[in-house]
């Protein structure tokens, strides 16, 4: 699976420029441009955030007819520039967001999975992963620990996964936020 990555596009309001110099909007045309243009396209971006300069309203709207040139699947992931309630009324559509908080979410419709955790701190410049989305919940993340064994097909295999056996359960009598550890013991 191939994926591209656009990051931190800081779309500004129309006739605007990122910082006063830059036009974020039209790079970010042109970067959309490019995925289209590549021999070997894409088959999942991920565009990260900033989306936005400030989280505006009117930032999403041009965001929104921006992002209609992407001919590719994509994801959308916000940054600390991106406002929660502005991103969840101009994005609502995308169908993946969650209908309130912190915009984590998780996607396992590829074969890998996406989990995206929102730094948004409302009122602030900077963002920050919170313990909420340190948490983990079990959408997001089912397993918080996997143990793989590394097996080499000889009488000492079977200690191997004993000892792993033994480790599994020692966490699993441990907590984090609350709540049991989630293991794993992958002997594929």
């Amino acid at each position: 699976m191939l994926i591209a990555q656009l990051s931190d596009p800081h779309v500004c309001a129309t006739g605007l420029l990122y910082k006063g110099i830059a036009d974020s909007n039209q790079l970010f045309s042109d970067a959309i441009e490019h995925l289209h243009r590549l021999d070997r396209r894409p088959d999942l971006v991920l565009i990260t955030g900033d989306l936005t300069d400030e989280g505006r309203p009117e930032e999403y709207l041009v965001f929104r007819e921006l992002i209609r040139a992407l001919k590719l699947p994509y994801l959308l992931m916000p940054g600390n520039h991106d406002h929660r309630l502005n991103f969840r009324q101009a994005l609502a559509d995308v169908g993946y967001l969650p209908d309130q908080g912190a915009l984590h979410y998780c996607i396992d419709d590829h074969p890998i999975r996406i989990v995206a955790l929102d730094s948004c701190q409302p009122g602030k410049h900077h963002g920050l992963i919170d313990d909420d989305g340190l948490r983990c919940p079990p959408q997001i993340a089912p397993q918080q620990v996997v143990i793989i064994p590394t097996l080499r097909d000889n009488d000492e295999d079977e200690a191997v996964l004993d000892y792993c056996r033994g480790l599994a359960a020692d966490l699993r009598t441990l907590s984090a936020f609350g709540e049991p550890v989630r293991v794993l013991l992958d002997t594929k």
